[in-house]
């Protein structure tokens, strides 16, 4: 592509040349092309899939109109355009800015709005407010005066990314800063320096993520400390290790629950929740919306339940050939319920995560916010089973009722023979019939498991295997097949002033959005492994700061380098996170309780006659009950406390309706933008791209 080429792309910053449709001179004053990526100083970049003919390349009919639809949709919402090839035939990059004057017009109005709702706007505007404010005025509802572009959705499939850019800048130096001084940055404790570059850049979500890790690697190394003492002088299954390993996560959940609302006012979000309307034009009320809400309940227990019965399932699977089978392959045939419970597991959330999908537009939230809780609440008791229901089975039904096998290992056998018997093919199974003992290590190799192996692998799925993957899909035949369809080689040249941007935009584009939300899984379901079944292994502490000091470290490096910005939200707390954090320290209350009385002194007994169970029934429960209540109302007081220290009033509802209403009823006269898109001339541009960048193969004449 050549300067006169790069210079067509851009919009015109001359408004009679635009009114006139001419493209008019290509540079300015200094020589810099009018509208360059430079001058423009785009907030984000939009991937738009843009076909074009292999033979005439001609671009496809479909295609031309929905990018007609799609810069003619910006122009009329106030947005600078600049238009820009991808690495591949089949896409375009649409970079967006939203014009100055507009933005402030929004940026005031948005001020004045959160004034009504006692939030505090800080006197600078961060870039991940722009961005915010931005990404609302270009997806927003066009009843609320929006442009309604929703990117992947609906009429716009064809807009298949939406990357923020205007941190782009901010995120390279950052990361240029974390290479130069990476043995530095994996000695020293994360910084305030560095939670501020996260809310000013990324939002508070991700800021959330980053402080709440920080916290929970201090309280990991409170607790390896405790759980090596104890494991030296106690053992496993340790009454002692399981008070302080209450206690202890209980300090943890509050401490977290007071920085969450001191970090809260720093960063001016109290009360942002509160700016959660509800859509303009929806005609679903809220109780409405909690009904529909509520509904959602048996679909949850039936997939819960399914998944229980499923493990269930597995598990007798494992029994029967791991310890009442004694033929030959035994060896071999043990990996089968592994195998059923990797397959079926992860097929069994991805479908109840389509469901949930496909439920939450039942819903009709507010907002996206909104939605994103309520998708997270949905999956958090399904994620709860599919993580711990293993060790629940183990600890409560196998290996205080294992021995009761023994009654019939007959019936089975005689099943067995009977099965042998009557089909010729298959041959005589050989199974225990007598004597049958517990493994009484089970709970041991299982939590261990969890806790140490699970999560290496785990590591090494989230790092490692996304960027083998990445590297074969970046191949041209993978891609080929991959995509809409077959890519045609392109050569670009971009302006010596904007090639090493786009070069690095274009990379950036195809990375992986990062998730806050996913890491805040990994960590809270780290957390409910020691707090539900901690005295298994007072080590379990230790391995988890091990991996947690790597985890964090490696997050952040993640963040920078390896995916790509997401578009940065507002939220006040890291609700619903938070909550689960509390959800588990009580339910952990009950099960390492129950597990600590169980099988106190670590040698659990295996015997053909008698239960595993060293203490009586009657002498466990009022403990669970009396320990489920004191963490709840320690939990309850905690919060009450901090709540107080950081209580604010605020306007009453009545009187800040009313005048948020008459400011939204009030128009503001628009100032004339001195920057006007050409939208034919960018237009032109696109139809011709094809031409200029794809390069014809021979061959194939």
């Amino acid at each position: 592509m050549t300067q006169e080429i790069h210079s067509n792309a851009t919009a015109t910053g001359k408004p009679s040349e635009a009114k006139h449709g001419s493209s008019g001179s290509s540079s300015d004053q200094q020589g810099e092309p009018i509208g360059s990526l430079q001058h423009l100083n785009p907030d984000f970049v939009l991937k738009v899939l843009y076909l074009a003919d292999p033979n005439t390349l001609e671009p496809q009919t479909e295609s031309d109109t929905n990018l007609q639809r799609l810069v003619k949709a910006l122009d009329l919402n106030g947005f600078q355009i600049s238009i820009r090839p991808h690495t591949d035939s089949n896409h375009l990059l649409v970079f967006i800015k939203l014009k100055d004057d507009l933005f402030e017009k929004l940026a005031k109005k948005t001020k004045e709005v959160e004034g009504f709702y006692g939030v505090v706007a800080p006197s600078d505007i961060s870039t991940a407010d722009r961005l915010r404010i931005v990404y609302t005025k270009l997806t927003g509802e066009k009843i609320e005066g929006n442009a309604e572009i929703t990117p992947g959705e609906g009429n716009w499939k064809f807009v298949e990314a939406c990357v923020p850019v205007a941190n782009h800048q901010a995120i390279q130096k950052e990361a240029q800063n974390l290479k130069s001084n990476l043995l530095k940055f994996f000695s020293e404790p994360f910084s305030s320096k560095q939670s501020e570059f996260l809310f000013q850049n990324f939002g508070s979500p991700t800021a959330f993520y980053f402080q709440l890790s920080n916290l929970y690697i201090y309280w990991l190394a409170l607790l390896s400390v405790i759980g090596v003492i104890c494991n030296r002088v106690y053992g496993r299954y340790s009454k002692v290790f399981t008070v302080l390993n209450l206690l202890s996560g209980l300090g943890f959940y509050l401490s977290w629950y007071f920085k969450e609302k001191q970090l809260s006012m720093k960063w001016n979000l109290t009360n942002v929740s509160k700016l959660e309307f509800k859509k303009s034009g929806s005609k679903i009320r809220p109780h409405q919306v909690l009904l529909r809400k509520l509904l959602f309940t048996p679909i949850a227990v039936g997939a819960g339940l399914t998944l229980m019965f499923y493990q269930l399932g597995c598990f007798v699977i494992e029994i029967l050939l791991t310890e009442i089978y004694q033929g030959p392959l035994k060896s071999y045939l043990s990996l089968v319920p592994t195998i059923l419970i990797c397959s079926i597991v992860p097929i069994c959330t991805a479908v109840y995560t389509v469901v949930v999908n496909g439920y939450l537009s039942f819903e009709g939230n507010a907002d996206r916010s909104t939605k994103r809780k309520s998708f997270l609440i949905k999956m958090f008791v399904f994620n709860f089973l599919a993580s711990y229901m293993a060790l629940f089975i183990t600890s409560f039904i196998y290996l205080p009722f294992g021995y009761k096998l023994n009654e019939y290992l007959p019936h089975i056998g005689s099943y067995a023979e009977k099965v042998s018997s009557s089909k010729s093919f298959i041959p005589k199974i050989p199974l225990l019939q007598s004597d049958y003992e517990i493994n009484k290590l089970r709970l041991n190799t299982q939590y261990m498991y969890f806790i140490l192996t699970n999560q290496i692998v785990g590591l090494l799925l989230e790092f490692v295997l996304p960027q083998v993957l990445a590297r074969i899909f970046a191949l041209p035949s993978v891609k080929s097949l991959m995509g809409p369809a077959k890519l045609l080689p392109v050569k670009l040249t971009d302006p010596p002033q904007e090639k090493e941007y786009l070069d690095k935009i274009r990379k950036m584009v195809e990375l992986p959005e990062f998730s806050a939300d996913d890491e805040f899984r990994q960590l809270v379901i780290q957390f409910g492994f020691l707090m539900l079944f901690g005295p298994a292994s007072s080590l379990g502490p230790v391995i988890s700061l091990v991996i947690e000091l790597f985890q964090d470290k490696a997050d952040y490096f993640k963040l920078l380098n390896l995916t790509r910005a997401p578009v940065p939200e507002r939220v006040e707390n890291a609700f619903p996170w938070t909550v689960f954090i509390k959800v588990l320290l009580i339910i952990g209350t009950l099960t390492s309780t129950s597990i600590s009385l169980m099988y106190n002194g670590g040698d659990i007994v295996a015997s053909t006659s008698r239960t595993s169970v060293k203490n009586s029934w009657y002498l466990i429960l009022p403990f669970i009950v009396i320990g489920g209540i004191l963490v709840h109302s320690i939990s309850f007081f905690g919060e009450m406390i901090i709540n107080e220290y950081y209580v604010e009033a605020s306007p009453e509802n009545a009187k800040k309706e009313k005048a948020l209403a008459r400011l939204l009823e009030r128009e503001e006269e628009e100032k004339p933008s001195t920057y006007v898109n050409n939208v034919d001339e960018l237009l032109k541009f696109a139809s011709v791209l094809p031409k200029r960048v794809i390069v014809e193969d021979k061959k194939t004449k």
